[in-house]
């Protein structure tokens, strides 16, 4: 190499002459492991007998690998980084204190040939910032690396990646390495939900895919405290194109495509703390067992819902999903379409409880598990929803098919509220998209029990059974308020309350199913 460095290491703190030393400071060098060349970090390592600090003041370049013991401390000032080279693997054994400063640079000979280089290792950090590797969180530059570099070093040592207050831009779907030497772990924190934000403008499939082949699971994993966003200010929802200025060049953006996080392979999870905004699904999951979604709130951007983007349910679980609870959790939506429920639950599942959410506009929760082309197919089993508020919807709140293999569900405590005309009016829904004539189809359920709730502002029966297959529902210690008139739809924006509806004579249920019973139930005026 005829690139010459020059190194200065400084002793900077010792007991008494022949004592070991504690500290060096470097300012520059390189580490090749060559011995012909004064290689600055181990002959720093070597003086300090393995343990000590090392305060880097100046940039160190890592041109093979190497690794930093563990009784080692580096301490780095600001925009003093290592860089390491193509190909090269730096093992971190040690503890790092450098604040919220990139500290690595990943230095690439731009051959397709070559991998950029990479950090392995366990340091001793309370967590692993993505600010060391190069993370902006300016809204413009691409974070993603950064963002993948920082997951990737978590797997090993099971630390939390941390992304401070910012707007971290990415353009590839975050992902855990799922290799043989690597942990299927993630563990992902922002510093607040609303001030770290982690956004889109491309369509990707999703931001976290966690996708995990049928062989392998994760285990705890934990994201928290972020906003997860696709947005692009480009995009033109009127003519579904990129460039706005050119109507005819149509490119990816017909539709907004993007998921917020997908699962597969997944126990003990904990989504806790997240917005999502903008996105076509919220959450996507199927094989996802013995988890939490707690505190998350689901927000639409109407630039992007009044025209043909395509926003589908909030969360989706499909086959397998067991043992989860949802909990004080925020859903809206606006249906355009009959798939746009809030929640999907679509294949077989059992234990799945939603306590205290909130649910708003279009259609609710359905539940789905219809066999496929004949085939026999397990039971959809015990779905609770303990002290939820549904509110403002446009069609049924919570709705089973006729033909699915349910069985156990509980309703307690819920008050179900239908939209009204104003509403309709200042939301801009349109006239076909306001009947909400039933809060709740029973569709194919087989045993269910709607206890102490409160129904108002729908048009008919607020209970619907319109299948021969319902039975054993317990309905008991209800109230409810229908609606029997509602005038003409071209008329009603203007309407007066008396106009658009008058106390009705609709009971709580149309039709009592087999084996069911309605007790200590009552209609309010």
């Amino acid at each position: 190499m005829t690139k010459i460095l020059t190194a200065l290491l400084i002793l900077s703190s010792f007991i008494s002459l022949g004592q070991q030393t504690t500290e060096f400071i470097i300012s520059g060098g390189i580490q090749d492991n060559n011995p012909n060349i004064n290689n600055i970090l181990s002959d720093a390592i070597t003086s300090l007998n393995g343990n000590g600090t090392i305060t880097i003041k100046g940039d160190i370049e890592i041109l093979t690998d190497f690794e930093i013991p563990k009784g080692i401390e580096l301490n780095f000032f600001k925009g003093n980084f290592l860089k390491i080279y193509s190909n090269v693997k730096l093992t971190l054994n040690c503890s790092i204190d450098a604040g919220m400063y990139q500290i690595f640079d990943f230095i690439s000979d731009n051959d397709p040939l070559t991998e950029d280089g990479k950090i392995i290792g366990k340091p001793i950090v309370q967590n692993i910032n993505v600010k060391w590797f190069g993370a902006k969180g300016d809204n413009i530059t691409d974070d993603t690396d950064a963002i993948q570099k920082a997951i990737f070093l978590s797997q090993l040592n099971h630390k939390i990646v941390f992304l401070p207050r910012g707007g971290y831009m990415i353009k590839k779907s975050l992902t855990i390495d799922t290799s043989d030497n690597r942990f299927l772990f993630l563990r992902i924190q922002g510093e607040t939900a609303r001030g770290s934000i982690i956004r889109t403008d491309s369509n990707i499939k999703a931001i976290f895919n966690l996708e995990m082949p049928s062989t392998d699971t994760i285990n705890d994993m934990i994201i928290k405290d972020l906003t997860l966003i696709f947005y692009n200010p480009n995009y033109n929802p009127v003519y579904n194109i990129y460039n706005p200025d050119d109507p005819t060049n149509q490119d990816d953006f017909k539709s907004i495509l993007v998921t917020g996080i997908k699962i597969s392979q997944n126990q003990r999870g904990l989504i806790e703390n997240i917005i999502f905004r903008n996105l076509q699904y919220d959450i996507y999951a199927d094989h996802f067992w013995s988890s939490t979604i707690r505190n998350c709130t689901s927000i639409l951007d109407t630039r992007y819902d009044k025209y043909e983007a395509q926003h589908k349910n909030r969360y989706r679980f499909n086959e397998q999903c067991n043992q989860l609870l949802i909990e004080s959790c925020v859903l809206s939506n606006s249906a355009k379409k009959d798939s746009e429920y809030l929640v999907l639950i679509n294949g077989p599942s059992s234990n799945i409880s939603f306590n205290n959410c909130t649910f708003e506009y279009g259609k609710g929760v359905h539940i789905d598990n219809r066999p496929v082309l004949g085939e026999s197919i397990a039971d959809l089993t015990n779905i609770s929803f303990i002290g939820c508020y549904w509110e403002w919807f446009q069609y049924e709140a919570l709705s089973i098919n006729n033909n699915a293999h349910v069985k156990g569900i509980t309703v307690m405590n819920n008050y179900f509220n239908a939209i009204k005309p104003d509403k309709i009016c200042n939301k801009g829904i349109p006239n076909d998209h306001a009947l909400p004539n039933h809060a709740i189809i029973l569709g194919g359920v087989k045993g269910m029990s709607i206890i102490n709730s409160y129904f108002i502002d729908w048009l008919k029966n607020p209970i619907y059974n319109g299948s021969t297959s319902s039975e054993n529902i317990n309905i008991n210690m209800n109230e409810w308020k229908s609606r029997e008139k509602l005038i003409s739809h071209e008329n009603y924006c203007n309407a007066s309350k008396d106009d658009y509806w008058t106390n009705s004579k609709y009971p709580i249920i149309n039709n009592i199913p087999i084996g069911s019973t309605v007790t200590n139930s009552s209609k309010v005026n």
